[in-house]
């Protein structure tokens, strides 16, 4: 009798173990079909994790609530989400952590191993309420399962980091970091006041009080700060906004006009002036609006962020999105910028260092001015070895852009104007170089090879003039 119970015992134990099998596979191919919907939660999670809602479909209900883990890390890592309206306000959305779905395919094996069961995806995310479904709907013959996690994104992403599955931003830029320096947007200080004015060659100039703001708006101080973290947690190079200031109060004042032997006004800005100071490839503006909401108890933050390329002024990098609601009593600026910006750090990140990846590729775009004094024999026609100055000027110019990349624009007498002219980041020696120094090279070829003065100057750090007859 003992021998037949234990027979017994055994067979339901292995029919047990094959139905728990077969289970297992059907869980382990819904995984893969990655059947779900995800969204923002309404709520704060720590700093380092994001609070978000997955909706699971599934024929049955418990198999759907078991795959709610796993989709939230799938919908972090390669879907994110949009901006979502809730009866308590936007809440923020979330770029997908890795934007090339290529990825994914890659490194199928690894994924494979990542969201079975047991596998590293359980370490990175926990449910909330003990992982009960917050709705169940039934659509169908299925169950659409709604559950809340918290998925810690800043561990995960280290995670993939530490496989080489994805590039941290140092990797992907060999180590040559862009500098960045976060400050008020020209909007934001004239919404605020903090715009001063002057006469400047029989005209009007409006310049932001920089000082005046930092001086007088904490929450300015506190935004910037904030701002300043989170790029350094992402490997930026970050100048402080305040210190840049302090650097170029210690330095000689530039004019805030200058203007060429030939009368064509090229205006520096405040901003201008202070890139130069800072060195910064990209500067990064920011504006913030705070609004009351039901009923005036609560209080949301608007807040947009906008690269701009240093040298050409060019917009490459924008995001605005809403922060969590907090009490109107109780604001805390850093967790509320941080609510509105952290899910958009990863796409607005890519995007700065995309533009940085080009700059390497194609060179920084710059526009040269040469002149010659009217007292310079001949001008830019004077002839060296058989050869004219502004041909001596063209071709050196077409053989120290990156790919020969430029545009000639207007030419006179005593005037020459490139555009779009493509330099090299690093010269031969792997130094940094900008506009500048990029453009005494040719300085120094015309003094040495053909005995002729000439000056530099520069106005905001895209835009480089070489006068020629003097110094």
């Amino acid at each position: 009798m003992k021998r037949i119970f234990f027979l017994c015992l055994s067979v339901l134990f292995a029919v047990g173990i094959k139905a728990e099998s077969v289970q297992q596979k059907k869980v382990d191919r819904e995984t893969f079909e990655w059947r779900y919907e995800i969204m923002p939660a309404v709520g704060q999670g720590v700093t380092g994790t994001e609070l978000v809602r997955v909706w699971t479909y599934s024929k049955k209900a418990q198999l759907a609530e078991g795959q709610a883990a796993k989709n939230a890390i799938h919908g972090i890592l390669f879907k994110g989400y949009p901006e979502t309206r809730s009866a308590s306000g936007n809440i923020a959305g979330r770029a997908p952590m890795i934007a090339d779905p290529a990825i994914e395919a890659q490194y199928e094996d690894y994924f494979y191993e990542f969201f079975k069961k047991g596998g590293l995806y359980q370490r990175y995310v926990t449910y909330i309420g003990n992982g009960q479904p917050d709705k169940v709907e039934k659509v169908g013959k299925e169950y659409k399962i709604g559950i809340t996690v918290v998925v810690q994104v800043d561990n995960l992403k280290k995670r993939l980091q530490d496989d080489g599955i994805i590039k941290a931003v140092d990797q992907i830029l060999d180590g040559s970091m862009p500098r960045v320096m976060v400050m008020p947007s020209r909007a934001w200080m004239q919404q605020h006041g903090y715009m001063t004015s002057s006469q400047q060659l029989g005209k009007t100039v409006y310049n932001p009080d920089y000082e005046g703001a930092l001086l007088k708006d904490p929450n300015l101080r506190i935004a910037i700060s904030k701002m300043n973290e989170l790029l350094v947690k992402r490997g930026f190079d970050v100048k402080d906004f305040n210190a840049a200031l302090q650097d170029y109060n210690t330095e000689a004042a530039t004019d805030a006009v200058r203007m060429s032997k030939t009368g064509a006004e090229i205006a520096e800005t405040a901003e201008d002036k202070l890139m130069k100071v800072a060195g910064a490839d990209i500067r990064v503006e920011i504006q913030y609006t705070l609004s009351t909401q039901q009923g005036g108890s609560k209080t949301q933050m608007q807040f947009t962020m906008e690269g701009i390329d240093a040298y050409t002024q060019k917009p490459i990098a924008t995001q605005t999105s809403p922060s969590s609601l907090q009490n109107t009593s109780n604001v805390n600026m850093p967790i509320m910028i941080e609510s509105a910006v952290v899910g958009q750090m990863e796409n607005f990140s890519k995007m700065l260092i995309t533009h940085f990846e080009k700059l390497q590729r194609d060179g920084r775009e710059i526009t040269v001015i040469i002149e010659a004094w009217d007292d310079f024999e001949d001008g830019l026609y004077a002839e060296f070895d058989g050869e004219e100055l502004h041909e001596i000027i063209y071709d050196w110019i077409a053989d120290n852009t990156v790919k020969g990349k430029f545009n000639r624009g207007k030419t006179s007498d005593n005037y020459m104007r490139f555009e779009n002219v493509h330099i090299p980041m690093k010269n031969e020696k792997g130094r940094d170089i900008d506009a500048m120094s990029w453009l005494r090279n040719l300085q120094k070829k015309l003094r040495k090879e053909y005995d002729v003065d000439s000056k530099v100057t520069s106005v905001g750090m895209g835009n480089v003039v070489l006068v020629i007859g003097g110094k």
